[in-house]
Protein backbone atom coordinates (compact mmCIF):
# COMPACT_ATOMS: atom_id res chain seq x y z
CA UNK A 1 0.00 0.00 0.00
CA UNK A 2 2.88 2.22 0.84
CA UNK A 3 4.19 1.87 -2.98
CA UNK A 4 0.99 2.83 -4.44
CA UNK A 5 0.82 5.82 -1.99
CA UNK A 6 4.12 6.93 -3.59
CA UNK A 7 3.94 6.31 -7.01
CA UNK A 8 0.42 8.30 -6.79
CA UNK A 9 2.04 11.26 -5.42
CA UNK A 10 5.13 11.04 -7.71
CA UNK A 11 2.05 11.41 -10.28
CA UNK A 12 0.59 13.99 -9.23
CA UNK A 13 3.47 15.85 -8.66
CA UNK A 14 4.91 15.49 -12.06
CA UNK A 15 0.67 16.20 -13.08
CA UNK A 16 1.20 19.80 -10.84
CA UNK A 17 4.67 20.22 -12.24
CA UNK A 18 3.61 19.89 -15.77
CA UNK A 19 0.50 21.86 -15.54
CA UNK A 20 2.72 24.80 -13.99
CA UNK A 21 4.41 24.90 -17.15
CA UNK A 22 1.75 24.48 -19.47
CA UNK A 23 -0.12 27.71 -17.58
CA UNK A 24 3.32 29.74 -17.73
CA UNK A 25 3.26 29.04 -21.71
CA UNK A 26 0.36 29.50 -22.43
CA UNK A 27 0.63 33.42 -19.85
CA UNK A 28 3.28 34.08 -22.59
CA UNK A 29 1.57 33.05 -25.20
CA UNK A 30 -1.25 35.80 -23.91
CA UNK A 31 0.65 38.02 -23.35
CA UNK A 32 2.62 37.90 -26.59
CA UNK A 33 -0.59 38.01 -28.37
CA UNK A 34 -1.31 41.60 -26.55
CA UNK A 35 2.17 42.93 -27.54
CA UNK A 36 1.29 42.37 -30.98
CA UNK A 37 -2.03 43.32 -31.31
CA UNK A 38 -0.58 46.91 -29.73
CA UNK A 39 2.19 46.54 -32.26
CA UNK A 40 -0.58 46.24 -34.73
CA UNK A 41 -2.69 48.95 -33.39
CA UNK A 42 0.65 51.41 -33.47
CA UNK A 43 1.24 50.36 -37.49
CA UNK A 44 -2.36 51.17 -38.50
CA UNK A 45 -2.16 54.31 -37.13
CA UNK A 46 1.22 54.82 -38.69
CA UNK A 47 0.57 53.67 -42.15
CA UNK A 48 -3.21 55.59 -41.85
CA UNK A 49 -0.93 59.03 -41.15
CA UNK A 50 1.51 58.29 -44.00
CA UNK A 51 -1.57 57.67 -46.53
CA UNK A 52 -2.34 61.24 -45.61
CA UNK A 53 0.35 62.97 -45.87
CA UNK A 54 1.30 61.53 -49.22
CA UNK A 55 -2.48 62.52 -50.32
CA UNK A 56 -1.55 66.03 -50.06
CA UNK A 57 -0.19 67.67 -52.73
CA UNK A 58 3.53 67.56 -53.03
CA UNK A 59 6.37 70.26 -54.03
CA UNK A 60 9.48 70.32 -54.85
CA UNK A 61 12.72 71.74 -53.38
CA UNK A 62 15.05 74.30 -55.97
CA UNK A 63 18.04 72.25 -54.60
CA UNK A 64 18.99 69.63 -53.14
CA UNK A 65 19.95 69.41 -49.02
CA UNK A 66 23.15 69.70 -48.07
CA UNK A 67 25.11 67.00 -46.52
CA UNK A 68 24.72 68.75 -43.45
CA UNK A 69 20.98 70.01 -43.33
CA UNK A 70 20.18 66.22 -44.60
CA UNK A 71 22.16 65.22 -41.15
CA UNK A 72 20.40 67.76 -39.65
CA UNK A 73 16.91 67.04 -41.22
CA UNK A 74 17.72 63.10 -39.98
CA UNK A 75 18.89 63.75 -36.63
CA UNK A 76 15.80 66.47 -35.61
CA UNK A 77 13.29 63.61 -36.91
CA UNK A 78 15.66 60.62 -34.33
CA UNK A 79 15.42 62.89 -31.75
CA UNK A 80 11.59 63.83 -32.27
CA UNK A 81 11.01 59.94 -32.38
CA UNK A 82 12.74 59.30 -28.98
CA UNK A 83 15.52 57.16 -31.21
CA UNK A 84 19.23 57.51 -29.50
CA UNK A 85 21.62 58.36 -33.14
CA UNK A 86 23.80 54.85 -31.77
CA UNK A 87 20.99 53.21 -33.53
CA UNK A 88 21.91 54.77 -37.06
CA UNK A 89 23.89 51.66 -39.15
CA UNK A 90 24.07 53.60 -42.32
CA UNK A 91 22.86 56.83 -43.95
CA UNK A 92 24.32 56.17 -47.87
CA UNK A 93 23.19 59.46 -50.21
CA UNK A 94 22.79 57.98 -53.72
CA UNK A 95 23.73 59.94 -57.06
CA UNK A 96 20.96 62.30 -58.16
CA UNK A 97 18.87 61.48 -61.30
CA UNK A 98 16.72 63.04 -63.85
CA UNK A 99 13.31 61.91 -63.94
CA UNK A 100 12.92 60.73 -67.44
CA UNK A 101 13.02 64.09 -70.10
CA UNK A 102 11.35 66.09 -67.60
CA UNK A 103 12.70 69.55 -65.46
CA UNK A 104 12.66 67.29 -62.08
CA UNK A 105 15.68 65.65 -60.29
CA UNK A 106 15.42 63.00 -57.34
CA UNK A 107 18.07 61.93 -54.65
CA UNK A 108 17.32 59.38 -53.05
CA UNK A 109 18.75 58.98 -49.60
CA UNK A 110 19.11 55.02 -47.82
CA UNK A 111 18.52 55.00 -44.07
CA UNK A 112 19.03 51.65 -41.60
CA UNK A 113 18.33 52.21 -38.16
CA UNK A 114 18.49 49.22 -35.46
CA UNK A 115 17.03 48.63 -32.50
CA UNK A 116 13.73 50.39 -32.61
CA UNK A 117 10.54 50.32 -31.07
CA UNK A 118 7.54 50.03 -33.73
CA UNK A 119 6.35 53.57 -32.38
CA UNK A 120 9.54 54.99 -32.80
CA UNK A 121 10.55 53.84 -36.24
CA UNK A 122 6.89 55.16 -37.35
CA UNK A 123 7.32 58.57 -35.62
CA UNK A 124 10.89 58.79 -37.44
CA UNK A 125 8.98 57.80 -40.77
CA UNK A 126 6.08 60.69 -40.19
CA UNK A 127 8.58 63.62 -39.06
CA UNK A 128 10.35 63.04 -42.25
CA UNK A 129 6.99 63.31 -44.62
CA UNK A 130 7.76 67.34 -45.95
CA UNK A 131 5.37 67.57 -48.87
CA UNK A 132 6.61 71.44 -49.15
CA UNK A 133 9.96 70.61 -49.83
CA UNK A 134 9.88 67.25 -52.02
CA UNK A 135 11.65 65.42 -49.20
CA UNK A 136 9.66 61.86 -48.70
CA UNK A 137 9.92 58.36 -47.74
CA UNK A 138 9.66 56.72 -50.52
CA UNK A 139 10.61 52.99 -49.75
CA UNK A 140 9.91 51.45 -46.14
CA UNK A 141 10.80 48.16 -45.00
CA UNK A 142 10.23 47.35 -40.88
CA UNK A 143 12.10 43.72 -40.06
CA UNK A 144 11.49 42.51 -36.52
CA UNK A 145 14.81 41.49 -34.65
CA UNK A 146 14.74 38.66 -32.99
CA UNK A 147 14.75 38.75 -29.03
CA UNK A 148 15.66 35.50 -26.69
CA UNK A 149 13.19 37.11 -23.50
CA UNK A 150 9.96 36.16 -23.15
CA UNK A 151 7.74 39.35 -22.69
CA UNK A 152 10.52 40.94 -23.86
CA UNK A 153 9.91 44.73 -25.45
CA UNK A 154 10.43 43.92 -29.67
CA UNK A 155 12.57 45.59 -31.33
CA UNK A 156 12.45 46.49 -34.94
CA UNK A 157 14.87 47.17 -37.87
CA UNK A 158 13.75 50.21 -40.27
CA UNK A 159 15.05 50.42 -43.85
CA UNK A 160 14.35 53.56 -45.60
CA UNK A 161 14.43 54.90 -48.74
CA UNK A 162 13.75 58.84 -48.46
CA UNK A 163 13.95 60.86 -51.83
CA UNK A 164 13.90 64.87 -52.44
CA UNK A 165 13.03 65.93 -55.47
CA UNK A 166 14.02 68.92 -57.32
CA UNK A 167 13.42 71.19 -59.97
CA UNK A 168 16.10 71.74 -62.11
CA UNK A 169 15.10 72.83 -66.07
CA UNK A 170 17.22 71.21 -68.68
CA UNK A 171 19.20 73.82 -70.04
Amino acid sequence: MNSSIVISLAFLGCAAVVCGWMHSDYTSVQSRHIILAEQLSQMTKGVAEIRQASSQASQVALEFDSPSQLQTRLESAMKLANIPLTSTKSISPQQTRRLGQTDYQIRAVDVRLVDLELGAALRFLSELQFPSDGFAPTEIVLTPQLSGANGAQEKWTLEATLTQTVFSPKT
